[in-house]
């Protein structure tokens, strides 16, 4: 790799960008740390985490970003048949997982070009991305930023390989953090209001594919509400969901997202 100057400033944003990693347990406090001294490293609008299951497509998507963003585009980004963040994940690894930028004039390869314009198609402008994997599990986490001013420099792609692994870190202490084992005794069980009601009919014994239909979402959108449900009640799958929060003195609490 070339070699990279760094500034003072830059020196010490990269000090404090690794030293609050460590204290994040909630999804507000990721959000906050990639809006602050992480902007100046790697400056961006958007970034999409996908998590899971990398060599099967088996993952859920986040999205932190400043500007407004609704389900439709996380469909968009993330069906595991056409979606950009699958293809982009599967472009990843075949070139050795190493760092991705799109555009890059240096790369004539046809599906880069693809990805490129499918880039520009969503008004995503451009992209950096880069991620974590277990290549005999296939698990980890995949970071796509999008919408970056002045685009990639080298500075920028030697920052994408060094703070990969603390945005992965960060995620995996905020999914510790979030599980109810983790919760304080007495802690009330928290669904979002789309959340009980896909919950709801779950226990109706509807799939996904019909509940999707029932609430005119699409599939995987509602398999990612279905992940988030098993991870809030702290089960592994749709049967247990549905006994644990069967009739309750206290029914589960709801909030608007």
């Amino acid at each position: 790799m070339e070699r990279v100057s760094f500034s003072a400033l830059d020196l010490e944003s990269l000090y404090r960008v690794i030293d609050a990693s460590i204290n994040i347990r909630k999804r507000y406090q990721y959000f906050l740390w990639t809006q602050g001294d992480l902007q100046r490293l790697l400056p961006h609008e958007i970034l999409v985490c996908a998590t899971g299951d990398l060599a099967k497509h088996d993952i859920r998507i986040d999205c932190f970003s400043g500007a407004p963003y609704g389900e439709r585009m996380i469909e968009l980004l993330g069906d595991p048949e056409r979606g950009l963040i699958p293809r982009l994940v599967s472009h990843w690894r075949e070139r050795d997982c190493a760092p991705l930028i799109l555009p890059d004039a240096r790369c004539d390869e046809r599906e880069h070009a693809f990805l490129t314009r499918e880039i520009r198609h969503l008004e995503l402008v451009n992209c950096a991305a880069h991620g974590v994997v277990d290549y005999h599990s296939g698990m980890g986490a995949f970071f796509a930023f999008f919408r970056i001013e002045n685009g990639v420099c080298r500075k920028y792609r030697y920052c994408l390989d060094l703070l990969v692994p603390h945005l992965y870190m960060a995620l995996q202490r905020i999914a510790i953090g979030e599980s109810p084992a983790a919760a304080a005794p007495g802690e009330g069980l928290v669904l979002s209001e789309r959340e009980a009601e896909i919950l709801r009919w779950m226990r109706a014994g509807k799939t996904n594919q019909e509940i999707g239909l029932i609430l005119n979402i699409s599939p995987f959108t509602v398999k990612n509400h279905v992940q988030k449900i098993l991870r809030k009640l702290n089960v592994t799958n749709r049967t247990q969901a549905v006994a644990k929060s069967g009739p309750r003195k206290k029914p589960l609490e709801s909030v608007s997202r």
